[in-house]
């Protein structure tokens, strides 16, 4: 998947969760290249991560809003950010600005 399909995928999701508060999660994983065997994780959401969501692969995470487990031990390997309806977060990174710092 190249980054511009992820990008818009990312996208498409936080709509689909905005429009539709009672469905929670999605996730895809991403590979850097054909070497990369484990991949990273893309999770996108209405909520912060969780326990639920714990593991030892990197995950970055999109969210429409902060839930109570903003910032727990469960999600220490996970990046978190809240993107609002314009595709910002609140200091103004990007979808893309995001991965290009996350990825690279």
């Amino acid at each position: 998947m190249k980054t511009e399909e992820l990008i818009n995928w990312i996208q498409n999701e936080l709509v689909y969760f905005r429009n539709n508060p009672y469905k929670s999660t999605s996730y895809k994983l991403f590979f850097q290249s054909e070497e990369d065997v484990e991949g990273i994780k893309i999770r996108v959401s209405n909520h912060s991560a969780n326990k639920q969501n714990d593991s030892n692969n990197k995950t970055i995470s999109f969210i429409t809003k902060y839930s109570s487990q903003k910032k727990s031990a469960y999600n220490r390997v996970i990046s978190e950010y809240v993107i609002d309806e314009d595709g910002y977060t609140e200091d103004g990174k990007n979808i893309e600005k995001i991965l290009d710092w996350e990825l690279n």
